[in-house]
């Protein structure tokens, strides 16, 4: 006669989303059962992008970590530089108008207008930049990579938040092209 482990009747409520890692937890055992808790730490971040909750409170830590759904890690490959991003990399045009060119970022990272905080962002709304021109940056991996502009044209809109993180994709800058500027 086999007999099954025991188990825990208490489950927080996004069991499969949540651990905590034994190894960077200092509770005693007496902490853990506070169920009331740990599920109220956990409510208050459902639905919400936060990935760790970090709680101290009477010479106690707890220390929860979502974990990953369904995403499957590749083994790394070797590092190699980047060469700098252009419009070329997401660049999308905007309806009928094929004059109008949006200038995505092509990866993920933290876009920043200027090239070093406090300075005077590298170009406005209104402003007419050349091909090749910086125009934005995007740190990815502590690298700080140029997003240039592919074609001559006008800066109609700033359509990302400086300072905000990005993925692949998201719209940069909606440009107007110059007469003669091709979309990509």
């Amino acid at each position: 006669m086999a007999i099954a482990p025991a188990r825990s009747r208490w489950r927080p409520p996004c069991a499969s989303a949540w651990s905590m890692p034994a190894s960077k937890s200092n509770l005693s055992p007496e902490a853990l059962m506070i169920p009331e808790l740990v599920e109220a730490l956990l409510r208050s971040v459902e639905g919400t992008a936060v990935a760790e909750i970090d709680y101290e409170a009477d010479g106690h830590r707890l220390r929860i970590v979502r974990q990953a759904q369904g995403i499957a890690v590749a083994p790394s490959a070797p590092a190699t530089a980047f060469p700098p991003a252009t419009a070329t990399a997401a660049a999308a045009t905007r309806g009928a108008d094929a004059r109008r060119h949006i200038v995505c970022a092509p990866m993920h990272g933290t876009f920043y207008r200027s090239s070093a905080p406090g300075d005077p962002p590298l170009v406005e709304e209104g402003a007419e930049v050349g091909a090749g021109q910086q125009i934005a940056l995007l740190e990815a991996m502590k690298m700080l990579h140029a997003i240039e502009a592919e074609h001559a044209g006008r800066i109609v809109k700033v359509l990302a938040v400086n300072a905000l993180a990005v993925e692949p994709g998201t719209p940069l800058f909606e440009m107007e092209l110059v007469e003669g500027a091709r979309d990509v």
